[in-house]
C-alpha cells in the first residue's frame, strides 16, 4: 500500500529553530516544531518522516491519510526455451537445489533460524562451491531455506514429527534483480548457469487480463516435459461502487449460508462432512490415549477429514 500525498524537502538550514520551552534536545525542539507546522495544514510523506515527528503529529491533530491498495496475482507463462536454453535451465535448478539443501543442512545441525546467521554460515562456503550460479540466486536459495527450516521448526514444538527439510527438484526464484519480462514482445531476459538468457514464453488465455501488470517475482518450474514460469504480479483493487443495498446471510443447517436475494452459498455435504469429524475428536478425546492425543494435535483447526 502506497501512501498519497506530497512532503517538501527543506534546506539544511530551515531545520534550524529557535527553542522550544521545555524541551533542551535540539532533535526535538525540530521535531516538535516539524509537527506544529505540518499539523497546520502542510502536506507530507508518511513514510519520509521521523517517528518522533509522526507521533508528535499524531498526538495533535487527526489526518487523513489515503492509501493505494494492490493485489497480487500468480500467473503461469509457458516458456518456449531452445535446445541449450533448456539445458542451462535443468543445470540452474539442480544447483540451486544443491544450494538450498546445503543451507538446510546447516540450519537443521546448528539450529539457526535467523536468516542472517545462515547467509554469513553459507554464502562464502557456496559461492566457492558454485561459482556459476548467479549470488543473487544462491541469496534467494538461502531465504527459501531459512522459510522451510522455520516452518519445520514450528510443527516440531506442536508435536510433530518432522525431519531436516530436504528438496528433490527446489524451483530457482527470481526477482528484480535476475529477470526482466517484456509483455509486449512476450519475451523474459533470465539469469541462469553461466549467463543471462532471452526466452520467449506465451500467455495462457485465462492470464491475458493481468498481462502488462507490475511483477514482482518469479519461479522456474519443470511440469511433465515443459518450462513454466509463475510470475506474481500487482494488481489494482477492483473499485466497489458504493450501494445502499442491504443483504441478509442466513447460517442454515442443511446449507452453510443463505442470502436474502435467495443465492445458496456452500455444498450439502460440508454438513456431513463436519459430522464426522466432531465425531473423531469425540471419540478421541474419549479414547485419552498418547497416541489420541497426538492425533488431536494433528487435527486442531482443521474443518476437513483427509
Amino acid at each position: 500500500m502506497t501512501s498519497c500525498g506530497a512532503y517538501s524537502k527543506r534546506d539544511a538550514e530551515d531545520s534550524i529553530c529557535a527553542p522550544v520551552p521545555g524541551i533542551k534536545n535540539p532533535k526535538a525542539t525540530a521535531a516538535v516544531r516539524r509537527a506544529v507546522e505540518l499539523g497546520n495544514g502542510d502536506s507530507y510523506d508518511v513514510r519520509s518522516l521521523p517517528v518522533a515527528v509522526l507521533i508528535l503529529l499524531f498526538m495533535t491533530k487527526t489526518h487523513n491519510i489515503c492509501y493505494i491498495v494492490r493485489m497480487q496475482r500468480t500467473i503461469r507463462l509457458e516458456l518456449t526455451p531452445s535446445v541449450a536454453q533448456a539445458a542451462q535451465f535443468v543445470i540452474t535448478r539442480q544447483q540451486f537445489t544443491t544450494a538450498f539443501n546445503a543451507v538446510c543442512a546447516v540450519g537443521w545441525e546448528q539450529q539457526i533460524t535467523n536468516g542472517v546467521k545462515l547467509h554469513h554460515a553459507t554464502y562464502y562456503p557456496l559461492r566457492s562451491t558454485l561459482p556459476n550460479l548467479p549470488s543473487n540466486l544462491l541469496v534467494q536459495a538461502r531465504m527459501k531455506a531459512t522459510e522451510a527450516i522455520k516452518s519445520a521448526f514450528v510443527l516440531q514444538k506442536k508435536g510433530r514429527k518432522v525431519g531436516m527439510p530436504v528438496a528433490v527438484d527446489c524451483p530457482p526464484r527470481y526477482n528484480e534483480r535476475t529477470f526482466t519480462l517484456d509483455w509486449e514482445s512476450q519475451t523474459v531476459r533470465m539469469s541462469l548457469v553461466g549467463r543471462r538468457q532471452t526466452v520467449r514464453f506465451t500467455i495462457p488465455e485465462y492470464s491475458t487480463k493481468y498481462a502488462g501488470n507490475p511483477i514482482d517475482t518469479a519461479d522456474l518450474l519443470l511440469r511433465h516435459g515443459r518450462w513454466w514460469l509463475h510470475v506474481v504480479v500487482s494488481v489494482a483493487a477492483p473499485e466497489i461502487a458504493p450501494t445502499d443495498q442491504v443483504v441478509g446471510v442466513d447460517l442454515g443447517v442443511v446449507r452453510p449460508a443463505v442470502t436474502s436475494n435467495n443465492q445458496f452459498l456452500g455444498e450439502r455435504h460440508w454438513k456431513a462432512t463436519e459430522g464426522e469429524l466432531f465425531h473423531l475428536k469425540r471419540n478421541l478425546q474419549k479414547k485419552g490415549t498418547k497416541s489420541a492425543k497426538r492425533h488431536l494435535k494433528r487435527l486442531a483447526g482443521t474443518t476437513t477429514i483427509s
